[in-house]
């Protein structure tokens, strides 16, 4: 699930989604790889002073990361992902490709 923001006046767009996807992962000591693909729906709304307008949203995207432990209990992951997103522009369907870098940490307890 994912929830973002992007604001320059006069316009500011709000994209809600949330997906589902199939991960293949090997693990060689302590390092993991995984690749896989997940599809999703959610909205995009586009705020002016003068209008509002709100267009629904697909999306399907292929992923490929990695992973290590740092300790047993910790660890840091990077993933990236090239998400092909659908959804109505000036009255018309258009796709576009919005490639996006995800770091992250986990802790075990």
């Amino acid at each position: 699930m994912e929830v973002l923001l992007g604001a320059s006046k006069p316009l500011r767009e709000w994209r809600s989604s949330a997906s589902l996807g199939w991960r293949w992962q090997k693990d060689v000591g302590l390092v993991s790889g995984w690749l896989g693909a997940s599809a999703g729906g959610g909205f995009i709304l586009q705020e002016t002073a003068s209008s509002t307008r709100v267009s629904a949203l697909g999306s399907v995207a292929p992923f490929v990361g990695f992973g290590t432990r740092i300790e047993k209990a910790a660890g840091i992951w990077s993933k990236v992902a090239a998400p092909l997103l659908v959804f109505r522009r000036d009255a018309k369907l258009t796709a576009s490709v919005a490639p996006s870098a995800w770091l992250g940490g986990t802790l075990d307890f």
